[in-house]
């Protein structure tokens, strides 16, 4: 060892390290100048137990380390974490271990990660990069949940770890298209991890909160997502928007604001991701996680791509039309999915009328009012499109261009919308708003009558779901 740029030099060799050992490694502490670590490797020597040796007095004494380690695991690689002091890596015969306490007691890092030597590792930003003999380049996206891991985290219900700071990135992918030899990227959005001591007997309940304590996103063990797509015969049904199990659990928010309100059955096909709310801001976010009823929070950064030259306000007034986008979405199909529970009540109505001159008329009215619903929904999305490329076979209404224009305005780029954009906008918003005013003058007029006329008849009421109402908002009765 020199202190003193090469001039002179001691010789600080463990007094426990066997002859003819190999030195593969030193590694010295990010954390302390006088502490280093040593990866030995005998296995030439028909050795194959580890050997870790740690200073913290410049070589003056080591202590051997490698509890944990399996008898035949020899060391090639030791490093501790830049981030967390005592964290260590360990790169070994069989594989990767990790220590919470600075190397006393070592535990495995496998994962899906398969049985092969590993040469080298590095920790760079928040991720831990292998070199394996064989087996190829490996990397542990986002080291979070083992800096913030303590003792006691096990013997808790629920533990939320703080998230890492996330990047606000337009990552498009292909899976289908994609290379065979190509890598598989980390996960595009907020990573969020919690530990379950055991599995949850009721809801697990994920909402992403913005600065000002507003809930943007919420995911419930209790609720499905509809798929974009009708599903095949065959396909597997959707998973529940979170799904909770007994250890460590990983969430993946895709940074977007809540999406437009559903029309159950029906779908937008290539205008879809139109229907997505829009990225969040950069700026301070928090995650709250319900677990049988117990709530953790933690907050966590939402940055900017760093690739990415643009204004605040460039990006602010990009947000702002896209919610607007949005919010005119969720008015048309909250329309329609009221329209849409009318006719499922008449159609009821209709079912249980006697087969009766009387019964007639009524089933003529519910006929001509079901008829004027009809044409009012007609005008707000076109229900002819089952497929890809239907769009191109009957003309699209307020909803999909609305989409479209959402496509136009967020483009998978960070810029201010155009001009043009925002003349769209006030055109198809002008619009809705016809077609909504239509909607509402046939409750005041037809629908009011035939209710009035089911009122003298004695017949149960057909009534308006409410606005907000689950029925409104395209949720199972």
């Amino acid at each position: 060892l020199t202190r003193d740029g090469g001039k002179t030099w001691n010789n600080v060799t463990p007094r426990a390290l066997p002859e003819w050992s190999r030195i593969s490694q030193i590694d010295a502490s990010p954390h302390d100048a006088g502490t280093a670590y040593v990866a030995v490797d005998r296995h030439q020597n028909d050795d194959m137990r580890p050997y870790i040796f740690r200073t913290s007095d410049f070589g003056k004494s080591w202590t051997q380390l490698g509890n944990g380690i399996p008898e035949k695991s020899f060391v090639r690689a030791v490093r501790e974490d830049p981030k967390k002091r005592g964290l260590l890596y360990a790169g070994t015969e069989t594989g990767v271990f990790v220590s919470f306490n600075d190397g006393q007691d070592w535990r495995p890092l496998k994962l899906n990660l398969p049985t092969t030597p590993v040469h080298d590792l590095i920790v760079r930003g928040e991720d831990l990069a292998i070199a394996t003999h064989g087996r190829s380049f490996w990397v542990l996206d986002d080291l979070s949940p083992l800096r913030q891991f303590t003792p006691d985290v096990p013997s808790q219900e629920l533990h939320l770890y703080t998230p890492a700071v996330a990047t606000r990135e337009h990552n498009p992918t292909d899976e289908e298209n994609k290379a065979i030899l190509t890598g598989q990227n980390p996960p595009a959005g907020a990573v969020i991890y919690y530990w379950l001591k055991s599995e949850p007997k009721g809801e697990t309940l994920l909402e992403i909160l913005d600065s000002a304590n507003n809930v943007i996103r919420s995911y419930s063990s209790k609720k499905t997502d509809e798929p974009d797509e009708p599903l095949d015969p065959d396909a597997k049904k959707p998973d529940s928007q979170i799904k909770s199990e007994a250890g460590l659990n990983r969430f993946i928010w895709d940074l977007r604001y809540q999406g437009a309100t559903r029309v159950p059955g029906y779908h937008l096909f290539e205008y879809n991701e139109g229907r997505l709310g829009p990225l969040a801001l950069p700026g301070r976010y928090q995650i709250r996680l319900t677990v049988d009823g117990k709530t953790q929070t933690a907050p966590f950064d939402l940055r900017l791509d760093p690739r990415v030259q643009v204004s605040e306000q460039d990006l602010r007034q990009q947000f702002e039309v896209l919610m607007n986008i949005r919010d005119e979405m969720s008015r048309v199909y909250e329309a329609v999915n009221q329209i849409e529970d009318v006719r499922l009540q008449l159609a009821g109505l209709k079912k249980r009328l006697p087969d009766d001159a009387a019964a007639q008329k009524v089933r003529t009215a519910a006929d001509n009012l079901n008829n004027r619903l009809l044409a009012v929904r007609d005008t707000l999305l076109q229900m002819k499109v089952r497929a890809n490329e239907d769009s191109l076979a009957y003309p699209q209404q307020a909803d999909a261009k609305l989409a479209y224009l959402a496509l136009v305005v967020g483009g998978r780029t960070d810029s201010a919308p155009t001009a043009a954009a925002l003349a769209e906008f006030e055109k198809l918003k002008g619009m809705t708003d016809g077609f909504l005013a239509s909607w509402s003058q046939l409750q005041k007029t037809e629908l009011s009558a035939f209710q009035h006329e089911m009122a003298e008849r004695n017949i149960a009421p057909v009534v308006v779901p409410a606005s907000g109402s689950p029925s409104a908002m395209g949720e199972p009765r």
